[in-house]
């Protein structure tokens, strides 16, 4: 058993939509036994072992949403998005199929996600299996990943049968069942007769996650397809629940948005890919999260990298402001405590709770909005600046040094 002081400037803590929690000169102290290294206690008592001059906690940062293999062809020019899934999407993860490649970038990927401090999330990976592995051997964290399930409507080369997608999916849930999510690609290239032959309504998994309603050329050929609306099509096919994350959410009707609230669905706001394709979105439109408030139903922030083009939670946080004209402690709170409950996770920088926390730089503030705006301002001068905000991760009581930028 070992005990370690880390100490900061200031501690962030988001207590709601609209309320930080700030804590002066902290001092959190981290007990580590049997290769885990919990928080003990939260104060300013004691002398450091570890002292963060000029700096600040705040929470680890879980992205609800990504595509860990469409990282390298996030920040290229996109369009439609169904264009810009037969142009560049399709044949980049087509890539993954190579053991080496997929190995190397799944080990490039998991520095990266340290690097911004992306501790968590829900992780849509290769359809094919051994990339699938390398994520969940590498990344550092609680991620609830699968592998993509797709039938039809896409590359031939990312096309199985349902033999092989059975068997990879039965596998991979067998052997992570603690972080494996079943992840339909959506309904276009994923079929019912898949998914039943899956037996999806019967099975018990962490979670099910898909995309849905992100585009109207999407929803108008989803509504062609299957002849009934975006959400009853999920309804019909079993995937709707309250361990379901649907990404993006925008294009919806009255009744659509009372299936999700029957259902207890979690949506997933992805800002950065919403935004104007000279933000380098996929100029979708936006999620209205007053109706889903209004409905009650649970949203949170992210990425959706490489529909997002910066893997950054500061940089979706920063969007989620501009777009919805709210405040950056709205965002803060969405992209981390918010979605820790959201995945069932322990509330970050708690007693009791595992040692994971980010280290940003300190400024004089006036306000904590007043400091958020601050710490992301070298972002909005240079926008691959985000990647690059946090200085250190602790995970799991050890620091990770983010020396080595982004670009």
């Amino acid at each position: 058993m070992s005990i370690i002081k880390f100490k900061a400037d200031l501690l962030i803590l988001p207590i709601s939509d609209h309320k930080l929690k700030l804590i002066e000169n902290p001092i959190i102290t981290v007990k580590t036994i049997r290769r885990k290294s919990i928080i003990l206690d939260i104060s300013n008592k004691g002398q450091p072992n570890v002292h963060f001059k000029n700096g600040i906690i705040i929470p680890p940062f879980i992205d609800l949403h990504f595509h860990w293999h469409q990282d390298l062809i996030s920040t290229k020019d996109k369009g439609d998005l169904l264009a810009w899934l037969k142009k560049q999407v399709f044949p980049q993860e087509e890539k993954y199929k190579n053991t080496n490649f997929a190995k190397k970038d799944a080990l490039r990927f998991s520095k990266k996600l340290l690097q911004v401090g992306t501790l968590g999330g829900g992780c849509f990976s290769s359809n094919f299996r051994k990339a699938t592995e390398f994520a969940f051997n590498y990344f550092q964290g609680d991620f609830f990943i699968g592998n993509t399930l797709m039938d039809q409507n896409v590359s031939k080369a990312l096309i199985s049968s349902h033999e092989k997608i059975i068997e990879d999916t039965k596998y991979l849930a067998d052997k992570y069942p603690s972080g494996f999510a079943l992840t339909p690609r959506f309904a276009i290239s994923t079929s019912p007769e898949l998914l039943a032959k899956l037996n999806v309504k019967n099975q018990h998994y962490k979670f099910i996650q898909t995309h849905l309603a992100e585009n109207i050329e999407e929803v108008i050929l989803t509504n062609k397809l299957y002849n009934k609306n975006y959400a009853e099509v999920y309804q019909k096919m079993g995937l709707l629940s309250p361990k379901t994350i649907l990404a993006h959410a925008i294009y919806l009707s009255k009744e659509e948005w009372a299936t999700l609230k029957k259902y207890d669905v979690i949506l997933a706001h992805c800002p950065t890919s919403n935004a104007p394709t000279k933000e380098l979105g996929l100029d979708s439109g936006l999620f209205n999260y007053k109706t889903a408030d209004n409905y009650k139903i649970r949203w949170g922030l992210a990425s959706d990298i490489g529909g997002g083009p910066y893997l950054s939670m500061f940089d979706v946080i920063t969007s989620f402001a501009k777009h919805q004209k709210t405040t950056l402690t709205h965002g803060l709170y969405r992209a981390t405590v918010n979605n820790h409950k959201l995945l069932d996770l322990p509330p970050p920088l708690t007693v009791g709770s595992l040692a994971n926390f980010l280290i940003v730089p300190f400024y004089k503030y006036r306000s904590g909005e007043d400091l958020l705006r601050k710490i992301v301002a070298p972002g909005l001068k240079n926008r691959k600046m985000f990647n690059n905000l946090v200085t250190a991760t602790i995970y799991n009581g050890k620091i990770y040094d983010n020396k080595n930028k982004i670009s």
